[in-house]
């Protein structure tokens, strides 16, 4: 035989992959120790060549890495058989058993069936005899799903089927099942969709017949939600438009918060909102109306007690307005002298002033005290009547 000859390496990188070439080529399993493979091997002239190139450390780290990597490929692989095997075994159940009219998946026996099994080389492919039953207990559980779900939706076509009939009758919601099959030509009695048969009992044509009953009573009670809850939306769309036109009305001063509907119902009855809400309920109008300026006259009753507390103090000068006098001049007055109050006077007077819903209670009052400057002035005219008009007259908290 020729002898083989020492091989040399043009660098650790290929001794390495020649080593590792040789573990594969020998087949060494995973298992085996350092000390196994060496006395196995060492007299290979390809490990001498690798044990020349490489030091005893490198290629026991070139053995591990094999070792590794060998006994993953074995669990793949003895994975892949044990799928295969599995998939064989119930194979062979789906072949034999389902196709036997006498098999149920409910009550059937794996050690009843076994011998009828047995015969044949998958049963073999699963060598553990308790695999083999629980891949049939498996089996059967598989078998009851595929036999619940085909009943179900047998179930679902028939009932589906049935309310068809029904809707192409237009079945009144008040009817009873007597009267209901009582009206029904003999052709209609023999229609397959609702003539009893193995599918359809009895008991399933007057269950599916109330729940058809139920179903449109349900439908009927949602519409009539939706009805009533369009109404209240259109209601509500209405009563805010014409909310805006009083808004609009107090916003040019020609409403006030002691406005009575007597007053203002000429100036309304050619606007639209009006119109629209009058047509929905005449009373409506009147009614927000109401709302309106109920809210508006508290409130503007709650700031003017703040207002007068501020033009009129317990102690100072009083705040007098004459008719010339611009709003600004008197909001900048009141916000100088709550601001010689108190520090929460002068807040709620600044949010007063600012607040403009439906229109500002500040200038609400300042139109007020315009309108009774007269009698205002009256107590200090001998006085003042030498300081000009439009200015603030201040009067003696004592007077």
């Amino acid at each position: 035989a020729k002898k083989e000859v020492p091989v040399e390496f043009a660098s650790k990188t290929e001794a390495i992959a020649a080593f590792k070439g040789f573990l594969i080529a020998k087949n060494v399993a995973p298992t085996l120790k350092w000390h196994e493979v060496t006395k196995l091997f060492s007299s290979e002239t390809r490990w001498k060549s690798c044990e020349s190139a490489l030091s005893t450390g490198e290629r026991k780290q070139a053995l591990a890495e094999y070792q590794t990597k060998k006994a993953n490929q074995l669990k793949l692989l003895e994975r892949q058989e044990k799928t295969r095997s599995r998939e064989a075994f119930t194979e062979l159940l789906n072949s034999v058993l389902a196709k036997d009219p006498s098999f149920s998946a409910w009550h059937s026996r794996f050690d009843v069936w076994r011998e009828g099994l047995v015969r044949d080389e998958r049963f073999h492919a699963v060598a553990d005899e308790h695999t083999r039953e629980a891949l049939f207990v498996d089996f059967c559980e598989d078998m009851k799903k595929r036999i619940e779900r085909k009943k179900l939706q047998a179930e679902r076509e028939t009932r589906s089927s049935f309310f068809e009939f029904l809707q192409e009758k237009q079945v009144s919601l008040s009817s009873s099942w007597h009267e209901f099959f009582s009206g029904l030509s003999e052709a209609e009695l023999a229609d397959s969709r609702f003539a009893a048969s193995d599918s359809l009992s009895e008991h399933d044509r007057q269950h599916f017949f109330m729940e058809f009953l139920m179903q449109g009573r349900e439908q009927e009670q949602r519409e009539k939600r939706r009805e009533r809850q369009a109404e209240m939306q259109l209601d509500d769309e209405q009563k805010n438009s014409f909310v805006r036109t009083l808004e609009s009305l107090a916003s040019d001063q020609k409403l006030v918060p002691w406005s009575r509907w007597s007053d203002i119902e000429d100036k309304l009855v050619d606007d639209e909102s009006y119109v629209t809400l009058n047509k929905r309920r005449p009373s409506a109008p009147r009614e927000e109306f109401r709302v309106f300026i109920d809210s508006w006259y508290r409130r503007y009753k709650d700031d003017k007690l703040i207002l007068s507390r501020i033009t009129k103090p317990a102690t100072g000068p009083h705040l007098v307005v004459n008719s010339d006098m611009s709003y600004e001049t008197f909001t900048n007055a009141l916000l100088e002298s709550a601001s010689s109050s108190a520090i929460t006077d002068l807040e709620f007077v600044k949010e007063i002033i600012e607040r403009d819903d439906p229109t500002s209670s500040a200038r609400l009052f300042y139109t007020e005290l315009q309108s009774s400057s007269q009698s205002l002035r009256r107590s200090r005219a001998d006085d003042q009547s030498s300081e000009d008009e439009g200015e603030i007259i201040e009067e003696d908290a004592t007077s």
